[in-house]
């Protein structure tokens, strides 16, 4: 059975403020790195033998979350697990008061899974995560890490598991937190929560 671990990366300023944000490479802040030394000392990570493979989107904050997890580990960098780009409301506090839904498409899935087939640039940014998760199974057919973002992670989860509650907030993990994809003969047939 191969596990493909898809991990958040852990604390940025942006995320501690609640703002939203994603094409922003924003570097890890010192209490993330606390959180990621303290769950690797509670071996809290997904253990790993010698023949995992390592991802990241190979933004700073999820490089930075996989070296201190798993120290400086061989890795390959997919830029397809990258986040959503908010564009004009990158780095802007989440308040759906001040937000146009209909510019802001993406935070449509908090609420309708649906929504997604109506909307290019959801779609697109589903049609990106699936083509890097693909990469990575395409690649090894070993255990894997990848530490990605919290918008790529719950986009995922909604997508491989639509039987499940439909909603993003149902599926964010928390920073350095994530789930474990379970598949046999590369098909995919479970998770559990990391």
């Amino acid at each position: 059975m191969q596990k493909i671990h898809l991990i958040r990366h852990s604390i940025t300023e942006a995320s501690k403020n609640s703002l939203m944000y994603g094409s922003t490479d924003l570097p890890i802040i010192p209490e993330g790195e606390q959180l990621i030394l303290q769950r690797k000392m509670d071996n809290l990570f997904p253990s790993v033998d010698e023949n995992c493979h390592f991802y990241t989107s190979g933004m700073r904050r999820a490089e930075t979350t996989l070296r201190l997890a798993y120290g400086d580990v061989v890795h390959k960098i997919v830029p397809d697990l990258s986040e959503y780009n908010f564009g004009k409301y990158e780095l802007t506090p989440y308040n759906k008061d001040s937000i146009n839904i209909e510019e802001l498409a993406f935070l449509r899935l908090h609420t309708n899974s649906e929504y997604i087939t109506t909307n290019k640039d959801v779609s697109d940014f589903i049609a990106r995560i699936k083509r890097g998760l693909n990469s990575i199974l395409s690649d090894t057919d070993n255990n894997a890490v990848a530490v990605c973002h919290s918008g790529t992670i719950a986009t995922l989860m909604m997508m491989l598991f639509s039987d499940k509650p439909t909603n993003l907030d149902y599926w964010f993990p928390a920073p350095c937190e994530g789930y474990t994809l379970l598949y046999e003969n590369k098909k995919l047939i479970s998770y559990t929560k990391i």
